[in-house]
């Protein structure tokens, strides 16, 4: 062998080996090859459609490279590790991975999703004995007219407006909903909606797709408050489900609770202890109670409270009384002596341009608090009556609710 016909080449191999060794146990190639098939009719292609998706797959998953970059990034790292030969680079570019999305979508993404998951969990042995399940919203600029008629179907989801979780109403949005293992938090679902899907409104058909992956019906089922209508829960329970949610503000529920709180004495019992987070801390102590009511539909609901939640209200609670009272000095520096005859007329009078409205006590009495405050303008000292303002604030706790299937 003469060592001048000998050529130098190096190529990168970072995580391929790594990744390599899960997408065999996830039978990755043969799924992608098998529910990504050519088109029946016309030229097959060069190269696969299932196998430019996998080199996505491994570029997304270590460099997060542009379609049009994908191919420099393959030529300078180890590609045998994704069942390529050295000359299959010349075949990729953009268009080639776009044409493979694209026969992706026209193929049935949710049937790949299913076999994949199911492989999953045979393969790693995970527990899905217990689900959780949220969204986020996916914010867009621009028009985005012409997209297909809503009443069309099998259109992809609608670009519109909604309720925009990232604070821009102004931008139109799409709806992502991820549901996940709590064995490992392993993804077993995910769906895209139109951008003014509700969040109740899609439960029902994650659950059932949970069911169908898992094969049981009685995994526990974790969600927010979007959970708890009358439709979900009882869908859910009516076929042999458990769930855990939260009870929103908005219920009768919340409200009686509230209220008995600040009657009655409540037999809190401890749950929950560990360790605070640094040496410093104290334990973190969690109580809960359950009252002898259920809810509206029948279902067990369980109060609790946390330690360390109580801490971080209660600096809270101090850091708006303060700044409540520094606002009531200066209404008293500038209104001297002069009396309200409304809490309504004594609220105008001290907002300030730049700071907003004056601090609200979020609490059924802030009315009767703000009163005190107003009587004792021009009698005695504004400290004096936000110190009484304190003590009516500090009698409300924040307390949240779960429920679990249980008639």
């Amino acid at each position: 062998m003469n060592p001048d016909d000998l050529e130098l080449r190096v190529r990168s191999v970072e995580g391929l080996p790594i990744l390599r060794h899960f997408f065999d146990r996830m039978d990755l190639d043969r799924l992608l090859l098998t529910y990504v098939p050519g088109k029946k009719l016309g030229r097959e292609p060069k190269l696969p459609h299932g196998r430019a998706l996998l080199v996505m797959v491994a570029n997304v998953l270590l460099s997060r490279e542009p379609l049009y970059a994908v191919r420099e990034w393959l030529d300078s790292h180890a590609s045998e590790y994704l069942g390529l030969q050295p000359e299959d680079g010349e075949l990729f570019n953009d268009d080639r991975i776009g044409r493979a999305l694209d026969r992706l979508y026209e193929m049935d993404p949710a049937s790949l999703l299913t076999a994949l998951v199911t492989r999953v969990v045979k393969e790693f042995d995970l527990d899905l004995g217990q689900i959780h399940n949220d969204s986020t919203t996916v914010t867009f600029s621009g028009g985005y007219e012409g997209q297909e008629d809503p009443e069309q179907k099998d259109r992809p989801p609608l670009i519109t407006f909604g309720h925009n979780k990232d604070h821009r109403p102004d931008l139109k949005q799409l709806v992502y909903a991820l549901t996940v293992s709590a064995d490992g938090a392993v993804p077993v679902h995910y769906k895209t909606y139109d951008g003014n899907t509700t969040d109740d409104q899609t439960h029902i058909e994650t659950w059932e797709t949970v069911r169908k992956i898992s094969g049981r019906p009685d995994f526990l089922y974790v969600a927010d408050s979007k959970l708890c209508t009358r439709r979900n829960l009882d869908h859910i329970h009516d076929h042999g489900g458990r769930f855990l949610t939260v009870v929103p503000r908005s219920r009768k529920e919340d409200d009686d609770f509230r209220e008995h709180v600040q009657t009655s004495a409540v037999p809190w019992q401890e749950v929950r202890r560990r360790k605070g987070r640094s040496r410093d801390d104290s334990d973190e102590v969690y109580d809960a109670y359950e009252p002898p009511d259920r809810t509206l539909e029948g279902y067990r609901i369980i109060w609790y409270r946390s330690s360390v939640k109580m801490r971080l209200d209660a600096k809270r609670r101090g850091q708006r009384i303060d700044r409540a009272k520094a606002r009531l000095e200066r209404l008293e520096e500038r209104t001297g002596a002069h009396r309200f005859r409304s809490v309504e007329a004594a609220q105008g009078a001290g907002f300030e341009p730049g700071l907003g409205p004056r601090t609200r006590l979020n609490t059924n009495r802030s009315v009767q608090a703000d009163r005190e405050r107003v009587r004792s303008i021009g009698r005695q000292r504004a400290a004096s009556s936000s110190s009484r303002s304190r003590r009516s604030a500090r009698r409300f706790w924040r307390t949240h609710a779960r429920m679990a299937c249980s008639r």
